[in-house]
């Protein structure tokens, strides 16, 4: 495992993620992240602050060091060479809605400058991409069957309405003026799972990949 100790008290980190993992080298970064480095020849990193959970995981061959620049620039030194990883910066909005985004989260851009979000437990809605004074606020959709959260296939027409193949789904999904509507037998004698949607603005005509090209 992998511990703070301070003074008498002393903490596991990262209890669940490093659990029979052998631990070759650590290091906390000025920023707070955790960079852990594993026998499996796998990288892991934190969000800055977090002790429990990483965001970033990569395999990595024979990593034998960590270094910091004054620039915050991360040097990791291992069998492919020295490496420079440079940290983005970013937001997490994982727990700014409600419900909570939990489980497989699908994001894909719909017409109006939105984004719509597939979370679990059909928690389904979108977000303005564009406006900067309020950038989470969110518009929830309404739907009257349920699907399994991953959006696989996705288009749009000439009439701003979104088409969507959620994985495991043998039937189409419609969203408008955020409403999914589920077009139970649009697609006919199908019974695999949709494996593609396009639509074709010369013809103005829909074109779905089932057991047979329709």
């Amino acid at each position: 495992g992998f511990f703070e100790i301070e003074g008498k008290d002393t903490t596991a980190l990262f209890k669940d993620e490093l659990r029979d993992k052998y631990i070759l080298h650590t290091y906390k970064d000025k920023a707070g992240r955790f960079w852990v480095y594993t026998l499996k020849n796998q990288l892991m990193v934190s969000a800055p602050g977090d002790k429990q959970h990483f965001i970033y995981k990569t395999p990595m061959r024979l990593v034998s060091g960590f270094c910091e620049d004054k620039e915050g620039n991360m040097w990791v030194a291992g069998l492919d060479g020295l490496l420079k990883m440079k940290a983005v910066d970013y937001d997490s909005y994982d727990k700014s809605f409600t419900p909570h985004v939990t489980g497989n989260c699908s994001v894909i851009t719909i017409p109006g400058g939105r984004l719509l979000v597939s979370a679990a437990g059909n928690n389904l809605f979108s977000i303005s991409s564009t406006d900067e004074g309020n950038p989470i606020k969110k518009y929830p959709v309404k739907q009257s069957d349920t699907h399994y959260e991953i959006i696989d296939y996705w288009c749009s027409d000439d009439k701003g309405r979104t088409f969507l193949i959620f994985r495991e789904e043998g039937d189409l999904f419609m969203l408008q003026n955020n409403q999914l509507k589920f077009l139970n037998g649009l697609v006919k004698e199908n019974i695999h799972p949709l494996t593609g949607v396009a639509y074709s603005a010369r013809t103005h005509k829909l074109y779905v990949c089932a057991d047979s090209f329709q």
